[in-house]
Formats: C-alpha cells, sequence, structure tokens
C-alpha cells in the first residue's frame, strides 16, 4: 500500500511537471518578447576573469563571406538603395513622403527617442529638443527620455500636441568611458521596466547633434542602423572594427558591409529591447576580462549588426558630421552632429 502510494504521488508530480513546463514553452513562444529582467545577480563577475580555450582561432562565419556592398560603387553621386540582403537604404528619393504619411498616420504610433545627457553634454539639451519639435516626426505622438545626471539642467522647452518629455536621473561617472559602455544596459534597462509600455519605436540618439530637415516615418522599421559619414566610401579593411580576437566585438577583415555609427540606432521597441540587452551581455563578457573594446558600444553595435542584419539602413544624411563638406550624394542633411571641443566636453 505504502509503495503504491509513493508511485501514485511521484506520477501525479511528473504529470503535473510535465504540464507546467508544456505550459511554460506555450507562453515563452506566444510572447513576441520577454522583458523579464536578465542583469546578473552577482557583481562579483567584474572581479572574475573569464577562462575559456579556443581549439583553433575563431573564424569568421562563412556566411558573412561575400563581396563588400559600396554605398558609392559606380555611381560618385547616386548612392546603393538596397543592401544585398534587400534592406532598403533610405536616402533622397528612396521614398514618397504624402503617401508615408497616409500610411503611418492613421497607426496612431508613439514614438520614443533616448539621449544621454551627462555632466557638459546637458548644454545640447536645447538645441536638440528644439531642432526635434521642428523636424523630427511632426505630426505623430513622441516621448522623449532624457537620461541625465542633473535633472535640474533640462530647459523648459515648449512641446506640441502628444508630445511629452521625460526626465530620468542616473548616476553620474568620473570617465566618460564609462558613461558610454553603461549605455547599452540603462536603455535595456528602460525598456524593460517602462518605455515597452509606452512607445512603439524607440530611437537612441545622441544629445550633442540637431535635426535640420525632416525626419518622418521612412525610417522606421523592425531594427534600424544608420551608416557611419567617416566611413562610407572607404573598403572595410579600412572600418575600424575591434581587431582583437579576445573580445566579444572582434570583426575579421573579410567580414562587415558597412560601418554604423552608434549615435543612431533604432526600430520597434521589442527589437530595439533584445538588441540593447545583447549588446550589454558582450560588453559585460569584455569587461570581465578587463578588455574595453576599441570604440566601446560602438564597437558591439557593429558586431551585432553584422551577425544581426538591421531591416532599414539610414544614409549618412540621417548622421552627418557638420566638419565634413557636404558631397553631391548627399543633398540633404536630416541629423548632424555639431562642432565642438570633445576633449572639453570629456575632461
Amino acid at each position: 500500500m505504502h509503495r503504491r502510494r509513493l508511485a501514485l504521488g511521484l506520477g501525479f508530480c511528473l504529470l503535473a511537471g510535465t504540464s507546467l513546463s508544456v505550459l511554460w514553452v506555450y507562453l515563452e513562444n506566444w510572447l513576441p518578447v520577454s522583458y523579464v529582467p536578465y542583469y546578473l545577480p552577482c557583481p562579483e563577475i567584474f572581479n572574475m576573469k573569464l577562462h575559456y580555450k579556443r581549439e583553433k582561432p575563431l573564424q569568421p562565419m562563412v556566411w558573412s563571406q561575400y563581396p563588400q556592398p559600396k554605398l558609392l560603387e559606380h555611381r560618385p553621386t547616386q548612392l546603393l538603395t538596397l543592401t544585398p540582403w534587400l534592406a532598403p537604404i533610405v536616402s533622397e528619393g528612396t521614398f514618397n513622403p504624402e503617401l508615408l504619411q497616409h500610411i503611418y498616420q492613421p497607426l496612431n504610433l508613439t514614438i520614443g527617442v533616448t539621449v544621454f545627457a551627462v555632466g557638459k553634454y546637458t548644454h545640447f539639451i536645447q538645441s536638440f529638443l528644439e531642432s526635434a519639435e521642428e523636424f523630427f516626426m511632426r505630426g505623430y505622438r513622441v516621448h522623449y527620455y532624457i537620461f541625465t545626471d542633473n535633472p535640474a539642467a533640462i530647459p523648459g522647452i515648449p512641446l506640441g500636441p502628444h508630445r511629452l518629455l521625460s526626465s530620468i536621473p542616473i548616476q553620474g561617472h568620473s570617465h566618460w568611458e564609462e558613461t558610454s559602455m553603461r549605455r547599452m544596459e540603462t536603455i535595456s534597462q528602460h525598456i524593460a521596466k517602462r518605455a515597452h509600455r509606452e512607445v512603439d519605436y524607440l530611437f537612441c540618439l545622441d544629445v550633442d547633434m540637431v535635426f535640420q530637415n525632416p525626419w518622418g516615418p521612412e525610417t522606421l522599421g523592425d531594427l534600424v542602423a544608420a551608416i557611419h559619414p567617416s566611413y562610407y566610401a572607404v573598403s572595410r579593411q579600412q572600418f575600424p572594427y575591434e581587431r582583437r580576437r579576445v573580445s566579444t566585438a572582434f570583426v575579421a577583415d573579410s567580414e562587415g558591409d558597412f560601418y554604423y555609427g552608434g549615435a543612431v540606432f533604432g526600430g520597434q521597441v521589442a527589437r530595439v529591447y533584445e538588441f540593447t540587452r545583447g549588446c550589454h551581455m558582450a560588453i559585460l563578457v569584455d569587461k570581465a576580462n578587463g578588455i574595453m573594446a576599441a570604440w566601446r558600444e560602438e564597437s558591439h553595435l557593429n558586431r551585432h549588426f553584422i551577425s544581426n542584419k538591421p531591416s532599414k539602413v539610414l544614409s549618412p544624411k540621417y548622421l552627418w558630421d557638420d566638419r565634413k563638406p557636404q558631397p553631391p550624394s548627399l543633398k540633404l542633411i536630416r541629423f548632424s552632429t555639431l562642432d565642438k571641443d570633445i576633449s572639453c566636453l570629456r575632461s
């Protein structure tokens, strides 16, 4: 009798466990994305060396060995309009603004914007917001998220209808490199805690830039990257990728499509969450091993975009540098960085 009861009890536990497992798999597959915090529970990882052994040197993935797409190949005054993986490259003449307005306006979308204004970078908040109110997603719901160590420095800029601003306090760091490396972590945490309930799309932009012309729904996509203005006309071997194999951001000479700028990326909020989470975890591994990638978060961003292709690519007109002469291929600059003393800002 005792054995029979024990057998029945074990059978019931097994059945219940199996049912719960099936239910969990069903729910996990049904949910579009999980916003459960993924952060490492033990801060000791930052003081721990991660040891691993490769049987042979890391090689680039076979599928990624193909000729580099050239943005200006054979057409010095006309940009490439489609990537080899059939993602559109957004530039002048590749979209109809009026048609896109008719398509997107009825959807009542909310577009979020994250910017970081830490230390002396708070000086750029006013020019960024004023230009955004004039040119960014006009006629749409917009929510600005300003991460700052000095909320009192945010000026009172009048916002248009259905446009909100949230000031989110963050800790300042003595080294600007630490602030830069924490950006992916902060954005992913913010999406998990709040933004996934408030916005449909999210763009992560640098605050020391201004909008010069309309930026509209032509930029919306699942996962969006922007081509860096300094490297759109050079070979992939000249891209400033992380070339050390010990880093998780390592890129081989035969890899890479375009060099993307870290000052502009975005997409559907769920995809941005997955993207920033992936970059943050890679940064943590490097940090545990005492490594900082060549261009910090931008190096990890480029590594991630090689393995996870963006669904839409923005031409350098969406990420221009005002210190450079404007080429004939970029007829209309939409978003550009300000000319400034970087060493003074980062001191």
